[in-house]
């Protein structure tokens, strides 16, 4: 830094400022670290999701394939064909040998009348239908239930809550009732704290109005920092300054 000649309210106000632009890199490297500590997890649950994914596609392909085979009857062989022949035909020859056994021993039979042509061709013409399959059920297509959206709620802003020596800094300013330099602050915070029974510090206030004037005007804007023809600074409040952003009249030093 050039040798300056610097006050004691310039240098602790210079200190105040470093130290926020030191809290702001910290919160930046906190944030980047849990980003990357998010991103990781990420990439861990979609590998797992994709592994999970791939064994289900392959064990639905070999049940599909399993299930295609069962359904697909047992050709028979020849000898088992010949095998079924023979015992269909079997209970009908034993029928018949007491059938003719009997009606060598009765008189003989009454003739039946011969059946007309019609009925013989009728009777010839009528074959058996053969019976009709039953139709195989198709399984049916479950359709995957989406997933739950997830609720999200609007985050509240958070109110500011004055500190005792915000409170003071305001009052000071509305009794002053013009834009103030840092010291003419300090003295008015002490007339404050003098009327209140108060001993006042002047270093403890002039550490506190800093900080305060730190926090209100660059964070919070509630107060508004402009600069003077002289050293340093001053501070109005926000409904003190016009829409070009110029000092009112009634509220210029004079």
């Amino acid at each position: 830094m050039a040798n300056s000649k610097l006050n004691s309210t310039d240098v602790i106000q210079l200190i105040s400022n470093y130290e926020s632009k030191l809290r702001q890199l910290r919160f930046e490297v906190a944030h980047t670290q849990q980003t990357l500590e998010d991103l990781k997890a990420m990439l861990a649950t979609t590998e797992t999701e994709e592994k999970q994914t791939g064994l289900t596609a392959s064990h639905k392909e070999t049940a599909k394939k399993s299930g295609a085979k069962a359904d697909k009857p047992a050709k028979k062989s020849k000898k088992n064909k010949k095998e079924d022949a023979t015992k269909d035909h079997s209970p009908v020859v034993s029928a018949v040998a007491p059938a003719k056994e009997e009606l060598a021993a009765a008189e003989k039979p009454v003739k039946a009348p011969s059946a007309s042509p019609k009925t013989k061709t009728a009777n010839t013409t009528k074959t058996a239908k053969p019976a009709k399959a039953a139709p195989t059920a198709k399984p049916k297509k479950v359709a995957a239930k989406p997933a739950p959206a997830k609720k999200t709620t609007a985050r509240r802003p958070r109110v500011y809550k004055l500190s005792e020596y915000d409170n003071y800094l305001l009052t000071a300013l509305e009794q002053r009732g013009k834009a103030s330099l840092v010291s003419e602050i300090n003295e008015t915070i002490a007339a404050l704290q003098t009327g209140a029974g108060k001993i006042p510090n002047e270093q403890e206030i002039t550490k506190m109005v800093v900080r305060s004037l730190q926090k209100l005007a660059n964070k919070h804007n509630k107060v508004v920092k402009m600069p003077y023809e002289g050293k340093g600074f001053q501070y109005a409040l926000p409904n003190w300054v016009g829409p070009n952003k110029a000092l009112k009249k009634k509220h210029q030093r004079s």
